[in-house]
């Protein structure tokens, strides 16, 4: 598989950072959505998960220690996450924007320390929760981090391990959103134009605020 054109990397600035893209682009694509990587989150070690075990995941790697996934593994985990990927977008296209903008304000309501981001620096080694809404996928994310401005960035550079994309079928697996990174296509909207992700985020004074 190769890179198509216009994906190779570059830097962006995204809410007063300049963010380093990787080869896989600062938006998601289908083309390059759980692209195959040999490497395993962890390796499983033989005298750890027992022998049976190890004879049933062998197909899966190119070795007996489990340093490298084989061939036929990545063809076959890379289309059940095609799969996946397909019914996610399927599920996401009819979704009303107006009505993910009314259930968003409901949980900005709920929280109402919740302030705008314009800079993520200002947000430097600050604890908190944080929102953050993939309009082109009529989607929205909320999460809480003891750094915020550092956990916001591993979201926009970092990406699932080839082998942990899928959390069981692909029919049940929720998509990661890791995976989004920092800028996202409207997709079927009714502008091609590309949109950036915005949110919002909740400074922590109090351990009421951080139980909220």
């Amino acid at each position: 598989m190769r890179f198509p054109s216009g994906t190779a990397p570059t830097s962006i600035e995204h809410f007063g950072e300049r963010v380093r893209a990787s080869k896989f682009g600062p938006k998601m694509t289908g083309e390059l959505y759980a692209y195959p990587n040999r490497k395993p989150k962890q390796r499983l070690k033989r005298e750890s998960v027992g022998k049976d075990l190890c004879n049933d995941i062998a197909w899966g790697y190119r070795d007996e220690d489990h340093v490298q996934h084989s061939g036929a593994y990545l063809v076959v985990q890379r289309d059940r996450a095609l799969r996946s990927f397909d019914l996610s977008m399927g599920y996401f296209a009819p979704l009303d924007p107006v009505e993910i903008e009314v259930w968003l304000e409901h949980v900005l309501a709920k929280v109402r320390t919740f302030e705008p981001v314009k800079s993520l620096s200002d947000w430097d080694g600050l604890a908190g929760a944080y929102v953050m809404v993939f309009e082109g996928f009529r989607q929205f994310y909320v999460g809480k981090a003891d750094e915020v401005r550092k956990r916001i960035k591993q979201y926009w550079t970092g990406r699932k391990f080839f082998d942990r994309i899928l959390f069981g079928t692909p029919y049940e697996s929720i998509f990661p959103v890791d995976e989004l990174r920092a800028w996202t296509r409207r997709g079927s909207m009714r502008h091609a134009a590309t949109t950036r992700m915005r949110w919002r985020s909740a400074r922590r004074t109090s351990q009421t605020d951080a139980s909220a």
